[in-house]
């Protein structure tokens, strides 16, 4: 759900946050070219931007304001990534990057986490857990295992 607005934070918001930090980083001077889908983060005075592509993750900082120290910029080939979860933090969204047996953290709007969750885990070939369950939900209630009121208390369950 929406912060304030009461109602869910869909893909379309999602994808509008991605096109927001594609501007922000374009115009801090980041090559995004050929990226996906871009996620924007404040980590401690720098702005650090997660570019998606279609054979790589890349974290790229510009490091803090006005001092451009801690820039840098980090490659993850997508072979090395073991998986990809979003939770909800307090205000923000975290997108969680398994690689390697370390978890990158990358803090970010809600909607926008959810959308590069989906993202990067259909590059890794892999549906969301959340959708598999959708799927098995579905069939349950088609084959008659479940009533019209239980599929609706689970898939709400679910969502």
């Amino acid at each position: 759900m929406g912060l304030f607005s009461g109602r869910a934070a869909g893909t379309d918001e999602g994808r509008a946050r991605a096109e927001r930090a594609r501007g922000k980083a374009a115009q801090a001077g980041v090559d995004v070219r050929g990226a996906l889908a871009v996620g924007h983060m404040l980590d401690a005075g720098a702005s650090v931007y997660l570019l998606i592509f279609p054979d790589r993750l890349e974290l790229v900082s510009t490091g803090q304001i006005g001092l451009r120290t801690g820039a840098g910029r980090s490659t993850i080939p997508l072979d090395q990534v073991g998986g990809v979860s979003a939770r909800d933090g307090l205000l923000r969204g975290i997108l969680m990057i398994d690689v390697g047996g370390t978890t990158v953290e990358f803090t970010t709007h809600r909607a926008a986490a959810e959308h590069l969750r989906a993202l990067i885990a259909e590059r890794l070939g892999k549906p969301a857990p959340s959708a598999d369950l959708l799927r098995n939900l579905e069939e349950l209630h088609r084959a008659g295992v479940l009533s019209d009121e239980e599929y609706r208390a689970k898939r709400a369950g679910l969502l």
